[in-house]
């Protein structure tokens, strides 16, 4: 009975239409989070997981907030104490409060409902009220103000999209240096092409490296597209795309408050309703992550084959021993950077296949499957972070031509090993 008494003490009451429910005491949400966490939690990665998308939505509620003081549809006394509860979490604070299941339905109703009520509570402990009471400020009536789940939650994502293709092309323009830096040392080594993994004509190891430069110049230039059509949002278009509940004051100008804030040249799209219920952009990203992938996948390829030996493959490269590779054999020396490389695109391609799912499932008005569909964007640019990071530093940085051994396999077709060789005599 004392354990019993114990354990409620621990928990306050809320209700909603649905009836009352127990949340933890110290739990800046509130019963909607709690809901969803009961009804919806399968992946075991909560949004406070994915800081990007929670800093995200801050950022579309302040300026949802600052547009609808602008429009003056909120008192500037409660919009003071949710602009400092929003500045506290954007300070990556109360992380642990954003418990959702990042893979939830409902069109990422519990994202919002999450985000809501922690931006509530924080707000009125700066009025002095404590979790759960929700006065002065209240989640829906004043920190969801003129926005809806989809609009708020669309135009969030594209901003957390656009975070991580900043970070990712950071990766890649420091990796495309190294890959022209191998190419300018390795001009002179001459080796054996192949083709069909037949001898064919002798070839610089510069080629290698210059021709993967070429393809990762042009997937930097197919990701710069990308972020070009995730600048166009919807926010204001609330649910379909109509404006309902949202005054025009609000909408003219709240787009322009998010720019403004995320130093970014945001702009309204120019069909809201088109907005709502199509996702190609995700897509066209998703397809263009893929082929980044299969670039890494095709040079930790190469890299493992021309590598290969020591006396039974190619052996024309030396990559950087980072750990012992066998449990049997004593000093065997395994490529195992890129086989993890290879590990990594082959999850980055696979996660291509769940955004074209999500993005065919928008029936009539809304596609309430978008969130899926980000949330392997995001899986995808993280992972890429990292794998092209890793290739970098770990293995081509350190990589050394065998010139003696190129120097043999050129010197068997210059006598005629090869057939281009055999048909130039």
């Amino acid at each position: 009975m004392a354990e019993s008494s114990k354990q409620k003490s621990k928990e306050r009451t809320e209700s909603d239409s649905l009836g009352t429910v127990a949340v933890p005491e110290g739990a800046l949400y509130g019963c909607a989070t709690v809901r969803a966490l009961d009804a919806m939690s399968i992946s075991g990665k909560s949004l406070g997981d994915y800081p990007e998308i929670v800093e995200a939505l801050c950022r579309v509620k302040l300026a949802a907030l600052r547009a609808n003081l602008s429009a003056g549809e909120i008192d500037g006394e409660i919009a003071g104490y949710i602009e400092g509860a929003l500045d506290e979490i954007l300070a990556g604070q109360h992380r642990e409060h954003f418990p959702v299941d990042i893979l939830s339905g409902g069109g990422c109703i519990a994202f919002n409902a999450n985000l809501n009520e922690v931006t509530a509570n924080l707000a009125n402990s700066r009025a002095g009220r404590p979790p759960g009471l929700y006065e002065p400020v209240h989640p829906r009536r004043h920190v969801n103000l003129s926005q809806s789940t989809a609009d708020t939650c669309h135009t969030a994502f594209r901003l957390a999209l656009l975070e991580r293709i900043d970070s990712l092309d950071e990766v890649l323009a420091a990796f495309g240096g190294t890959l022209a830096g191998q190419a300018d040392a390795s001009g002179d080594i001459y080796t054996l092409s192949r083709t069909c993994l037949r001898d064919a004509l002798p070839v610089s190891l510069a080629t290698y490296f210059s021709a993967w430069s070429s393809a990762l110049n042009r997937l930097r230039e197919d990701l710069a597209s990308s972020c070009n059509r995730l600048l166009a949002v919807n926010l204001g278009g609330t649910v379909i795309g109509d404006g309902s509940g949202a005054s025009r004051g609000y909408r003219e100008i709240v787009a322009g408050e998010l720019a403004s804030i995320c130093g970014r040249p945001l702009r309204l799209a120019l069909d809201l309703f088109d907005q709502a219920q199509n996702m190609d952009e995700l897509v066209e990203l998703s397809g263009t992550l893929s082929r980044i992938a299969q670039l890494l996948l095709k040079i930790a390829r190469d890299l493992r084959l021309l590598s290969s030996g020591p006396d039974g493959g190619f052996g024309e490269i030396v990559l950087p021993m980072v750990l012992e590779g066998s449990s049997f054999f004593k000093g065997k020396d395994n490529p195992v950077v890129p086989e993890t490389v290879m590990i990594g695109a082959f999850h980055v391609m696979g996660r291509h296949h769940g955004v074209e799912a999500a993005a065919c499932q928008a029936e009539l008005n809304l596609n309430v499957f978008e969130s899926s569909a980000v949330v392997d964007l995001i899986d995808s640019l993280r992972l890429l972070d990292k794998i092209v990071a890793l290739l970098d530093g770990k293995c081509l940085r350190g990589l050394k031509a065998d010139t003696e051994r190129c120097r043999e396999l050129l010197s068997y077709a210059r006598a005629g090993g090869s057939d281009a060789n055999r048909r130039q005599e």
